[in-house]
């Protein structure tokens, strides 16, 4: 979570992270909200841990992001491990 600061400013954890399982791989979820060029913005970060971790941040006004969680649960569903 650290590292989000490269991406947003003022970062603040609003939904405390949550470890889980996908595809056999160990997940860490995080969200919250914070500031992406001047403007208000909600994120999600997801670490999937493998031989070499996957980072995916996702980023949005806050008043719209929820409408594309769908989309961002997909993304985040098809990531597997390949041999």
């Amino acid at each position: 979570v650290d590292d989000l600061g490269k991406y947003v400013k003022n970062a603040k954890i609003t939904e405390q992270g949550k470890s889980g399982r996908l595809n056999g791989l160990n997940t860490y979820s995080v969200s919250g909200t914070g500031e992406k060029g001047g403007k208000p913005v909600a994120w999600d970060l997801t670490v999937v841990g493998g031989k070499k971790a996957v980072y995916v941040v996702s980023t949005g006004a806050p008043d719209t992001f929820a409408k594309h969680e769908a989309a961002y649960a997909s993304l985040i569903k098809g990531i597997r491990e390949l041999y």
